[in-house]
């Protein structure tokens, strides 16, 4: 059986979920620890420390905000990999009765 997705870019791709993994325990970390609740502009802030679920979604929002501004090719790479995964595995249900 040959395989037409090589299997560095399936790495690659597991890998890619790490940036998540990433977040999500800085995210826990910022629960515990605290973070500034005006992170994003710190010219308006009051300089008030936030804790728990609230650090945690405020974590989160840094997460997504770095993602478009800077690691924008980390999801486009694993939205190409699952689209072209989707058809790999359609032309094959196609190829074989």
């Amino acid at each position: 059986m040959k395989r037409t997705m090589p299997i560095v870019m399936t790495i690659i791709f597991c890998i890619s979920l790490c940036y998540y993994l990433a977040w999500i325990v800085y995210g826990v970390y910022l629960a515990f620890h605290g973070i500034e609740q005006g992170w994003l502009i710190p010219s308006l802030s009051d300089g008030e420390m936030v804790y728990g679920f609230k650090a945690f979604n405020e974590a989160l929002g840094m997460c997504f905000i770095y993602t478009v501004m800077r690691y924008w090719f980390i999801p486009l790479y694993q939205v190409i990999y699952i689209i072209a995964f989707i058809v790999e595995k359609v032309r094959k249900k196609g190829a074989c009765p």
